[in-house]
């Protein structure tokens, strides 16, 4: 279940109701809706996010990645030579995304293990990645392997002979947080909700 990436607190009327947590469940599905809306857009209201390494000119290797395949002991899979789509490599923080109540709380974030990746992505930070020997002895293979652009984009990675370690600046690409979209749609909901408890 997740941590508090995204926290919507309902105090007030909703507790005097005593519907609290149902009416958190409701918005809790549409919150992940929400998210999961971001990354079909690749944007959350306002915020679009940026492509892989921006600045960087073709032909493009995802640097990290790579480095993390080297690290596995595989090749470097041929994903990492698109710059598009962003945060959808495996899938797993899109199907990550979960929300639970708490009391009077909804929590709203990325089931385990992706949590911290997905945090990372969430506001932007730094990330250090280990350069193992075997990362370097992979490099090496994939150079003597590769022909033509691949080859001038597996070049980019030639600096992991002489680190310890790929500092990297992770860019912001918020999966939660209010919208306008939110901001219309979450007292509609509780609207809806109420009418029905009426009725």
């Amino acid at each position: 279940m997740p941590d508090s990436d995204f926290e919507f607190s309902a105090d007030g009327l909703l507790v005097r109701l005593g519907e609290t947590p149902r009416l958190l469940k409701v918005i809790g599905a549409f919150l992940v809706a929400l998210a999961q809306d971001a990354f079909r857009q690749r944007r959350l209201g306002g915020k679009t996010w940026p492509t892989r390494y921006a600045s960087m000119p073709d032909p493009f290797i995802n640097i990290a990645a790579a480095v993390r395949d080297l690290n596995q002991g595989g090749a470097i899979k041929g994903r990492r030579f698109r710059r598009e789509p962003v945060l959808m490599d495996t899938g797993a923080l899109f199907r990550g995304i979960n929300f639970r109540v708490v009391g009077n709380r909804l929590l709203v974030g990325f089931s385990r293990p992706t949590q911290g990746y997905g945090s990372i992505h969430q506001f932007g930070g730094e990330s250090s990645i280990p350069v193992t020997q075997g990362a370097r002895e992979g490099l090496t293979a994939e150079l003597r392997r590769a022909e033509g652009e691949k080859k001038e984009a597996l070049k980019r990675l030639g600096f992991i002979y002489s680190v310890s370690s790929v500092e990297t600046d992770v860019a912001e690409r918020p999966i939660f947080g209010w919208t306008r979209r939110a901001n219309e749609e979450i007292p509609r909901l509780a609207k809806a909700f109420y009418e029905r408890k009426a009725a």
